[in-house]
């Protein structure tokens, strides 16, 4: 029986493949710092932190032949707490991996890695453009340890994974909180194509990476590109336009949060560099073949941000209906 390591298993990608994982016979095991939202039945569940010094010792007592590690924070500004958390934490896993001699690891990683204004990447594609977002630069970290690991222990396979902009699924990719911004600033004379992935087609292509453990960096998305303007529309998010020449080296941009100015999920190299990759290497060696194109993620996340939004101002009223009828029931006890 295999065991399975999940890192970040309380978050939505995490959580569906424990269920896919333990329904399939694996034993599954899961490490995160924040609590599961609810039980996982199969996972046995342990609230610490991949730095923990005696993570070493979990993996060789408990046989994990298999890690998947996705705790990774997509958090825009730099901090040593996010910093210690994707990159340090990453390298004292792998040195863990490598001291139990575990036999599989894969890593999610992201089209974030390629930097804008590339048309059709390849996995050999250099990367480009330094960028002042923390996900960014710790992606890239990431990615160099992975390699520095595949040849320090080449007996053990590493499949790496870049996805495209995943929807759905609850997933927090910059992407899907861009586009549920209550306005989405975007670049005057810029509607660039980007590339996205339905969150399940990313949840079956790991449980089939974990199945049959293939050796390599693979690009997945959907192949059909989507410009930015028509996601917008479909989601119905309000855009404006902003000057480029304004935003050379701005990461802020006022009032589009509930504070006075809010760090835009999406970097603005993005928003004006069209970003796409080809999954030519999947197809042959994987047989990836996506379920859902990627008009009919964007069409399925846009009927589900619509609920979010019309149960979120129900919420909304309710609550104003609620103070409004104490503060007539005040008045009235006056009387």
């Amino acid at each position: 029986m295999k065991t399975l390591l999940i890192t970040g298993v309380a978050g939505p990608m995490g959580r569906q493949i424990a269920r896919l994982a333990a329904d399939s016979g694996m034993r599954v095991l899961g490490i995160d710092v924040t609590p599961l939202p609810r039980p996982v039945p199969g996972l046995t569940f342990i609230q610490s932190d991949i730095r923990n010094p005696l993570l070493g010792d979990f993996i060789k007592a408990e046989q994990v032949d298999t890690i998947l590690h996705g705790a990774f924070r997509w958090r825009k500004r730099r901090g040593e707490a996010i910093f210690e958390n994707n990159v340090l934490g990453t390298a004292k896993l792998l040195e863990a991996a490598a001291r139990a001699r575990v036999e599989h690891v894969i890593f999610p990683s992201s089209i974030f890695i390629y930097g804008p204004g590339i048309f059709g990447a390849s996995e050999e594609t250099p990367f480009q453009v330094r960028s002042r977002y923390a996900f960014v630069r710790h992606l890239r970290s990431i990615e160099l340890l992975l390699s520095g690991f595949r040849k320090q222990t080449p007996d053990t396979i590493l499949t790496v994974l870049r996805f495209a902009h995943i929807l759905g699924g609850g997933y927090p990719s910059p992407l899907a909180r861009y586009l549920a911004l209550p306005v989405a600033p975007t670049l005057s004379g810029h509607n660039p194509l980007m590339q996205v992935l339905h969150f399940d087609d990313a949840i079956l292509t790991l449980f089939q990476t974990l199945l049959e453990r293939p050796e390599g960096v693979f690009n997945i998305a959907a192949p059909e590109p989507q410009a930015l303007y028509a996601m917008l529309n479909a989601c119905r998010t309000p855009r404006t336009n902003v000057p480029s020449l304004a935003v050379k080296g701005l990461r802020w941009m006022p009032g589009v949060g509930p504070k006075t100015k809010t760090i835009l999920p999406l970097p603005w190299e993005y928003l004006r560099d069209s970003l796409t990759m080809t999954t030519q290497k999947a197809v042959k060696d994987l047989g990836f073949e996506p379920t859902h194109s990627g008009e009919e993620t964007v069409k399925i996340f846009a009927e589900n941000l619509a609920q979010q939004r019309n149960a979120t101002l129900s919420r909304r009223l309710a609550r104003q209906r609620a103070k409004d009828i104490t503060r007539v029931l005040q008045y009235l006890r006056q009387k």
